[in-house]
């Protein structure tokens, strides 16, 4: 009953905000919904939408994949009916997507949207995304060929040494691909260079940020009854039916639900084993979320509820 309480009142601390903030007759508006996963940024973001008419733009970097019905928690068929939502379930789990290619379709659906008379809402976890949407990163737009060669002969030499500089890079990333992995090992070093070369742009939107950060304690406890219903939904099947189209090293397969079930396909360790790394893997993932916001540059323009 508390939690209830506590839900309407961030509800209607948000509905004021944003009030106010069309009130003051933002050109380009664009809400943003932020926080980590299980915060429950997709119920805040359709209950904002619905009172004042909005669409929502997905910004969960697995959601935008098909076939990910219960592992990337993506809204529900009803609430889609309810609300229109974009870049949900548009691609195919073997397709890499770069955040500048995501970035570049997330901004179209925002335009189209504000021409509808709508207002746009972006909502997800993807830190990186929602920054580049928002400072409108430029990213370089050709690949080195001199550096994808140089970093193949490293590879050739030393994949462990090449994949120390993944982690270095991105620790995330690291995490998902092993060392002989050299395809895309590779692509990820280029993407994470590309990234740290990328600079910022003049904002295309005049933004209200919105974050939900609940509790640590209670986060955690979210996350973990979150992955029991997503095995007691069927989630190893999902990963067994993706498992038999799809390589294990696809782009929308090595995210925390699959690639841990994979691993338990695999015979690689026990099926307890594996949900048991699935609720620390999440956990570890919504702590590294916050760790980003609080680094950001953008903290403080985010109003925290």
């Amino acid at each position: 009953m508390r939690s209830l309480f506590e839900k309407i009142l961030k509800i209607k601390k948000a509905e004021i905000l944003v009030s106010a903030w069309l009130a003051s007759r933002v050109k380009n508006p664009l809400l943003v919904i932020l926080g980590p996963t299980a915060s429950g940024k997709t119920g805040f973001a359709i209950a904002l939408a619905r009172k004042f008419g909005g669409e929502i733009v997905n910004a969960d970097s697995r959601q935008i994949y098909r076939g990910l019905e219960i592992g990337s928690a993506p809204p529900t068929t009803k609430e889609q009916r309810e609300i229109p939502h974009h870049l949900v379930a548009k691609f195919s789990p073997q397709k890499t997507v770069s955040v500048a290619e995501y970035r570049k379709l997330a901004e179209r659906k925002i335009r189209e949207i504000s021409k509808r008379g709508k207002l746009p809402i972006l909502s997800g976890g993807h830190t990186l995304l929602i920054s580049a949407i928002v400072e409108n990163f430029q990213f370089p737009k050709k690949s080195n060929d001199a550096r994808r060669a140089e970093l193949e002969k490293i590879w050739k030499k030393n994949p462990v040494q090449l994949h120390k500089l993944l982690a270095k890079l991105n620790p995330e990333a690291a995490e998902k691909i092993p060392p002989e992995n050299r395809h895309h090992l590779i692509r990820a070093i280029e993407r994470s260079e590309n990234l740290e070369s990328a600079k910022k742009g003049r904002r295309k939107f005049d933004c209200l940020l919105l974050g939900l950060n609940p509790p640590r304690e209670k986060l955690y406890k979210r996350i973990d009854r979150r992955v029991e219903k997503m095995m007691a939904a069927g989630l190893l099947d999902e990963v067994k039916n993706l498992a038999e189209k799809y390589d294990r090293y696809s782009p929308a397969l090595r995210g925390h639900g699959y690639r841990e079930l994979l691993d338990f396909l695999a015979g690689e360790k026990s099926f307890e084993k594996a949900v048991d790394e699935i609720k620390r893997d999440t956990r570890n993932y919504a702590k590294r979320q916050m760790t980003w916001w609080r680094n950001s540059k953008l903290l403080n323009e985010i109003v925290w509820l």
